[in-house]
């Protein structure tokens, strides 16, 4: 569905058979404000800059080119950075959904959650958990260890729920997801990791 001439294909601008793909910078008002369009997505928003000079946020200045079309579809996505951060706010507004994933011994359906992840107590050095991968997820009903070969089935298995603190009434889907939940990132690499960071 390419254009078929050079013109066709800038560096901010792709032109296809159906469609015109149109990507800006968060640190550029004019090419966020400049044309309207019908879909926008807007990358890792909690990284943006807060605004430049006297514009608004780059997030407005992109949700502001879909003002034109009723059928428009506008998603955000982020890193959470602080319960302040604009995708934070944003996934309060919603109808809050996160994905629950059965466990494979009793069948309990759960949110992943990080307090879950289990190494051995006497074990501190990331490393090792590593490359023992020492680390496992415990079913929060059965207490059943989870290991990373269950991954694919649950994921499988697994569906999007509204949760119950969230805007039921919201027209905003909101969907959020744990690094656990990664087929390509183990439990013991995420216990890796913590322990890396937790005093830094």
């Amino acid at each position: 569905h390419l254009g078929d001439t050079k013109s066709d294909n800038k560096l901010k601008e792709m032109k296809f058979s159906r469609s015109m793909l149109y990507l800006a910078g968060s640190n550029s008002p004019a090419d966020l404000a400049s044309r309207p369009v019908r879909y926008v997505l807007g990358d890792e928003i909690d990284k943006w800059p807060a605004f430049s000079g006297r514009e608004a946020s780059p997030v407005d200045l992109m949700i502001e080119r879909t003002r034109t079309f009723w059928n428009r579809k506008i998603v955000l996505t982020s890193t959470p950075t602080t319960r302040n951060g604009y995708i934070f706010r944003e996934y309060e507004r919603s109808d809050q959904r996160e994905y629950k994933v059965p466990c494979p011994h009793c069948g309990h359906k759960q949110t992943l959650e990080f307090s879950q992840v289990k190494w051995p107590e006497d074990q501190r050095d990331p490393a090792l958990i590593r490359q023992g991968r020492l680390a496992g997820y415990e079913c929060v009903e059965c207490q059943g260890r989870i290991d990373d070969l269950d991954k694919p089935d649950m994921l499988a298995a697994g569906e999007w729920v509204a949760k119950a603190g969230g805007d039921a009434a919201s027209t905003h889907a909101g969907f959020r997801i744990h690094a656990l939940y990664s087929p390509w990132l183990s439990f013991a690499e995420v216990a890796a990791k913590f322990l890396e960071s937790k005093d830094d």
